[in-house]
């Protein structure tokens, strides 16, 4: 209840159960009160609300004697206090509660009874004030209940929207209601989703977690930059480049390192969907044949499916140019012509990834090692290139690197570390294809798995609706919703809001009102969603400092001071 000039209104309410015998007695006097009323009545506005007093006891009494409903004797206490001095502040309080339809009583003469029914006390020391209200009426009265959200160990992100009370988030939290901390964060463009993220990627990194970001628009550069992270521009090899021939770890469906045999038998499978990639237009038994060439390549080396690989140096993996020599080797005098054939528009092919133009970007051993806590992969330049067939095959590598840090992690977990690892996609729907869901089986994966890791994954996106091409995205799509245990909505359009609510439909979903909250916010406001029993509309905020962290000034500052 706003009131002008006043800080402070405290209300308390005492309310005891009555006897329900007690209670269809005192409704039957009052029906017949009302009867009486409207028959004796002169006007007709009296006779009307009399008429009107006795439908709702009518309603009132059947629901007493045919549902669950009781009927509560209850007082309430209304205490103003004066902290800004303003001499009008009664008159200013009694007038609020006349505009909402309340009748106010000062107590005069009775000070020493409201002060004892103001207190937190189970006496009732104002029989004369008590009114009778049901139990459903009562309990509607009870929005003094507040949502908020101030977890012990959390982060200040920014502040409930209705109450101004602190958005004090902890993602690693667990109990019953918290089974992971993996998040899912959707909002139109411009909503503020980037600052949100970039608000959190500091918070988290400055309490020691380390940060992996997916950054297809180089939104993150200038954090990363002023936080002295590692910017890998994925689009080149200068930053760093990935063999697709190195054999890094795996993960298991139970959180553990695979085995040398699972683990080497995996790679040859992602290598087949590396060669389908690059080489789309090749024929499959072109494709097939580069498969068998590929570990032929490997027992040149000294590899096979019970080599143990974790510990070998970069350059001891096989080339491009190494696939190319192997196939060269072969005497071709006892071959049919088909398989000649093959063999002749198989070398065309590897010509491009040893002296062609893909020759820069995957013909040399791994350089990419990361060493901060704060990375950044780019992915501006290479979606700018506006080549699928790359950006799907450096997808694919990138990917499994992300996968071999996790395992890093894990490892020095085990022996007594307590590292967490928050990886991030923003615009997700942009790494969405649906002829090759990549990124869409990576999101999966991680969204499953990661929670063993000591980590979480965070997509954010624009529109859910690119993820909804066929019903296997569909599918996958609603795992990563349902794997995410916490839900960032900001402002978003009808037919995206649409979207949303056709993907949770076998979940949680959003009442009228929480939709309006979603389709109406306001930049930087989010509808966050906790768990089933927690959601609550939050303003983003971040402060003068972090948000000179955001921008590409502090760094120049710096550079220029020295």
């Amino acid at each position: 209840m706003p009131v002008a000039g006043i800080l402070f209104l405290h209300k308390s309410n005492n309310h005891k159960p009555v006897d329900k015998f007690k209670a269809i007695r005192r409704i039957d006097k009052c029906i017949g009160e009302m009867e009486t009323k409207q028959i004796i009545s002169d006007k007709a506005s009296e006779a009307n609300s009399a008429e009107t007093h006795r439908a709702t006891m009518d309603t009132l009494l059947d629901a007493l004697q045919t549902e669950n409903e009781s009927l509560f004797d209850v007082t309430l206490t209304v205490t103003a206090y004066n902290y800004t001095g303003n001499d009008n502040y009664k008159k200013n309080a009694r007038r609020a509660m006349l505009t909402g339809n309340f009748r106010p009583s000062t107590l005069y003469g009775l000070q020493i009874e409201g002060f004892k029914s103001a207190a937190v006390s189970p006496v009732s020391t104002l029989k004369s004030q008590e009114r009778g209200i049901n139990s459903s009426s009562l309990a509607a009265a009870f929005p003094f209940v507040r949502t908020f959200v101030m977890d012990d160990g959390g982060i200040l992100l920014g502040e409930n929207n209705k109450s101004g009370f602190p958005f004090i988030f902890n993602i690693w939290k667990r109990g019953n209601l918290y089974q992971n901390s993996n998040a899912f964060i959707i909002g139109k463009s411009g909503s503020g989703k980037s600052y949100f993220l970039k608000n959190l990627i500091l918070n988290e990194w400055s309490n020691g977690t380390r940060v992996i970001m997916l950054d297809p628009e180089a939104e993150y550069l200038a954090l990363t930059r002023n936080l002295y992270g590692n910017v890998i521009n994925v689009g080149n090899a200068r930053e760093g480049r990935i063999n697709p021939f190195h054999i890094y770890k795996i993960l298991t469906e139970d959180g553990t390192p695979a085995e040398p045999r699972v683990t080497f038998n995996t790679h040859l499978k992602m290598l087949e969907s590396f060669f389908k990639i690059v080489l789309a237009d090749a024929p499959l038994d072109v494709i097939e044949l580069i498969n068998n060439l590929t570990v032929e390549t490997y027992e040149r080396m000294g590899i096979t499916e019970n080599t143990d690989c974790s510990t070998f140096p970069a350059d001891y993996f096989p080339l491009f140019s190494d696939l190319l020599e192997t196939l060269k080797s072969k005497d071709t005098s006892q071959m049919d012509e088909l398989t000649k054939r093959d063999m002749r528009t198989a070398e065309l092919y590897l010509q491009k990834f040893v002296n062609g133009r893909y020759s820069d970007i995957w013909n040399a051993p791994s350089t990419l090692k990361v060493n901060a806590d704060l990375i950044d992969f780019d992915f501006q330049s290479l979606f700018a290139n506006k080549n699928n067939v790359v950006a799907n095959a450096q997808m694919l590598l990138v990917f499994r690197f992300i996968e071999q840090e996790v395992i890093n992690a894990r490892e020095k977990n085990k022996n007594g570390a307590n590292l967490r690892t928050l990886i991030i996609a923003d615009e997700a729907h942009l790494y969405i294809d649906p002829k090759f869901p990549i990124a869409l089986d990576f999101f999966y994966s991680m969204s499953k798995r990661i929670r063993k890791y000591n980590g979480s994954f965070i997509p954010a996106t624009q529109n859910i609706a690119d993820w909804n091409a066929n019903e296997e995205l569909r599918g996958k799509t609603s795992a990563i919703i349902k794997n995410s245990q916490y839900t960032f909505i900001f402002k978003l359009s009808a037919p995206d809001m649409k979207d949303v609510l056709d993907v949770y439909r076998t979940g949680d979903s959003f009442n009228d009102e929480e939709q309006r909250m979603i389709i109406s916010a306001v930049t930087g406001q989010a509808f966050f969603v906790g768990s089933t029993e927690l959601r609550a509309c939050v303003r983003i905020q971040a402060g003068k400092c972090a948000r000179e962290l955001f921008s590409e000034e502090k760094k120049e500052e710096e550079q220029s001071e020295s």
